[in-house]
């Protein structure tokens, strides 16, 4: 019975054009589901009933609603629907807000988004307190970006009151709102030439109607482009309780014509920025007429039109061409995440006068359009951009430009005539709730959906070639001595396919982390056929400890294009074991200049354990006990002294062969070592332990050794204490030791010197 008496009101709704102002413009549908319609009365032009769902699938009975508009059909499931409502229902705003009006901005200075102060003369009965949620109206100048925030503090100054304030989502403004209407205003020239009322439909209002003309000359390209843009708008805000979530949708309509006129002589490659078309057009605050809500809603639009050009190789083009469109484009939030719907129309065509190209040509227009909602610095808005393209030999795919760079962009390049089209909405995800401090400075988190097209034919033709394989040769010159890394030479390979439309040299571009290009190769030779043929480049001197990064290139007509792949180069050098033949001395920029080992003695890798040693030992016992401090020899501490197996090496320390002697560090290399490196506890090889990162970017590891007393091994993978060369002067049994654990680094100065404990040498 309920469904039935909806149809009954919906379809008398059509008879009541008589009493409009009695009942309002809109009639309102609520619905269960968590949609909402609203229309207004003289935009339906009928209202059936269908025995078929949604779907398609017929029943018995009566199970749809269909209302039919100029533009759209919607079909409405009975079951959805709870009531329909003739009357704007009551609006409720927050008893928290305090309305910042036209009446507030003499007083108010320093304001943001999200604090202000008042000054000393404001009138008490003008002052927000703590707790209040300040929302600015269109007529307060004082603030550039509006204000919607709760006030969480006042301080009182000698010049008035400093307000700290936190972003609040718009929904917290209203307790309940159910509106649907038009925003803009007529102009007042179009408004005498039309009727005041067309059969069918109210007179649209209008937020803007604008022409533009320019004509932008690069480089031997002229192009004259004349557009119009023209807009209108409908707005739907729903809540019916606190406990419900807002609902807003925005429906926008853009219609834009355009003439383009493109004369092009040229051999090079120009893709020029966008230019603006005059300037951009600012409509000041447009209020949102609903009743009881003191101002507190409403956009200010701001409109941007840019024309622009792309031109590859040798293009002698002449033209003119038409392009109108139509979009009709949807914002909708709806619980707590925004949805989009995009319905373009296209009319275009192109009268080509003569066109001899080696490349291609493409001239459109961009416009953008921006809405920002009382004020709030992201709102929502649309990136539209249309043009028309005409390719002989190869197309310029700018879509792809900003995330892969030139090479994306044309790779995949093919001789087509296009009509190219994008259009991005977006809007600021925290528009009704709060900002997260965490997307960015200002907490704006913006989403967006892009719907393009670009219809194309003809058969495929490729501009640059392809690479595959791009991977740096392993390879490794000899040492010149046995405890020093050698200097490297990077060799970086590709291999090259198909066969391209110019002249094309093969290259590489080295760049470091940030992108900033140290230096490029090329072949030394130009080709048009490529097939599966390998290049490779070296490359030498690079600073150690710096990443680096390797792109093959492409060389035509004058221009260098990195290709979008790329392998990392590190220079290593003396700042980590070079390859597999230990020890090593190894750099870590340490102040003093000592070298430290990458192997412990007794040990042929860095993660194996070596031997063990009491403090003074000149050959490992294995059998350790309180007696062991007698094998302290007090007239040296040399590594040598206590072992010469370090790597299973022997040692000459007469003929002083790799340089220099090697030794047991003492206790400030020991300090240093912790002081001026970085250490983590890490696991290497299967091997737990501590690593040591020099302010060079020099690194060691040292295994979690542990320690060994009587015949037994103590702690093996969960701390590492290695001897250093320092006695305790307080007594003839103690020694100072490094040690360390998965919690962290020190330095010890207790350590009895008869337990075996491990050495790792430095020189």
């Amino acid at each position: 019975m309920k469904h039935r008496l909806h149809l009954i009101i919906l379809s008398v709704t059509l008879a009541l054009t008589a009493t409009a102002q009695q009942v309002g413009d809109a009639f309102y549908i609520y619905r269960n589901d968590g949609q909402f319609n609203a229309f207004f009365r003289d935009e339906v032009q009928s209202i059936e009933y269908s025995y078929e769902d949604i779907n398609g699938n017929r029943y018995d009975e009566i199970v749809t609603q269909i209302v039919t508009t100029a533009d759209s059909v919607y079909k409405i499931p009975l079951s959805a629907i709870d009531s329909v409502g003739f009357v704007q229902p009551e609006i409720v705003v927050n008893k928290d807000v305090f309305p910042l009006t036209a009446e507030h901005s003499p007083y108010i200075s320093n304001a943001d988004i999200e604090q202000f102060t008042m000054s000393a003369g404001t009138p008490a009965g003008l002052l927000p307190k703590v707790g209040n949620i300040v929302a600015a109206t269109a007529d307060c100048d004082a603030f550039p970006d509006g204000i919607v925030a709760r006030v969480l503090s006042v301080g009182s100054t000698s010049s008035g009151w400093d307000y700290r304030c936190e972003h609040v989502g718009f929904d917290e403004v209203f307790d309940q709102i159910v509106y649907y209407g038009e925003v803009g205003e007529q102009p007042a020239a179009q408004a005498r030439q039309q009727n005041p009322r067309k059969a069918g439909g109210s007179l649209t209002k209008i937020l803007w109607d604008e022409t533009w003309s320019k004509t932008i000359t690069y480089s031997g390209t002229t192009t004259t482009l004349s557009a119009g843009d023209r807009a209108s708008m409908k707005v739907t805000f729903r809540k019916q309780s606190l406990a419900d979530p807002l609902y807003m949708q925005v429906q926008l309509q853009n219609n834009f014509t355009s003439q383009i006129n493109f004369n092009a002589k040229s051999t090079a490659s120009i893709a020029p920025d966008p230019v603006q078309m005059g300037n951009t057009l600012t409509l000041g605050k447009i209020t949102i007429p609903i009743p009881y809500t003191f101002g507190l809603i409403w956009l200010a639009p701001k409109v941007s039109l840019f024309g622009y050009f792309e031109e590859k190789g040798t293009v002698e083009l002449n033209y003119s061409g038409h392009l109108a469109r139509e979009d009709k484009m949807t914002f909708t939030y709806l619980d707590g995440s925004w949805h989009y719907g995009h319905q373009p129309r296209n009319d275009a065509g192109t009268d080509i006068a003569s066109l001899s190209m080696q490349g291609s040509a493409e001239v459109g227009i961009i416009p953008k359009v921006y809405f920002s909602l009382c004020g709030t610095k992201a709102g929502f808005g649309a990136d539209l951009r249309v043009g028309l393209k005409e390719s002989i030999n190869f197309l310029f795919d700018a879509t792809k430009l900003k995330d892969g760079g030139l090479y994306a962009a044309n790779k995949d390049s093919y001789c087509r005539t296009t009509i190219p089209y994008s259009v991005k909405l977006y809007a600021n995800a925290n528009l009704f709730g709060r900002y997260d401090a965490s997307n960015n400075d200002e907490g704006i988190a913006v989403i967006s959906k892009t719907f393009e097209k670009e219809p194309q034919w003809g058969n495929d033709k490729y501009l640059l070639p392809m690479f595959s394989g791009l991977h740096e040769v392993k390879s490794q010159s000899a040492k010149s001595q046995p405890f020093l890394a050698p200097a490297k030479n990077h060799t970086v390979s590709v291999s090259v396919s198909r066969d391209v439309l110019l002249p094309t040299e093969i290259g590489m571009v080295l760049t470091d982390e940030d992108g900033n290009t140290i230096s490029s190769q090329s072949a030394g030779y130009t080709a048009t056929s490529f097939a599966n043929q390998d290049f490779a480049f070296s490359f030498s001197d690079l600073q150690p400890g710096k990443t680096y990064y390797v792109r093959p290139s492409v060389g035509m007509i004058g221009a260098t294009i990195p290709a979008d792949q790329k392998v990392e180069l590190k220079e290593e050098g003396e700042f980590s074991c070079p390859d597999e033949n230990h020890p090593h001395l190894i750099d870590l920029g340490l102040p003093s200049g000592t070298q430290w080992a990458c192997c412990n003695v007794g040990a042929s890798f860095p993660e194996q354990y070596g031997n063990y040693y009491a403090w003074g030992e000149t050959s490992p016992k294995g059998d350790y006990t309180w007696e062991n401090y007698a094998y302290y020899n007090s007239s040296t501490n040399d590594c040598i002294n206590i072992g010469s197996d370090i790597g299973g090496t022997s040692y000459d320390a007469a003929t002083m062969n790799w340089g220099a002697p090697w030794r047991m560090p003492s206790l400030e290399q020991c300090k240093e070592l912790i002081s001026n490196c970085t250490s983590e506890w890490t696991t290497q090889n299967g091997v737990n332990g501590r690593k040591f990162t020099g302010p060079n970017g020099g690194t060691i590891f040292l295994p979690a050794a542990g320690d060994r007393w009587g015949g037994e091994l103590y702690g093996a993978g969960s701390w590492g204490e290695y001897w250093s060369s320092s006695l305790n002067e307080s007594g003839p049994y103690i020694a100072y030791h490094l040690g360390f654990g998965s919690g962290g680094a020190d330095w010890d100065d207790y350590r009895v010197r008869g337990v075996g404990r491990s050495v790792r040498p430095v020189r």
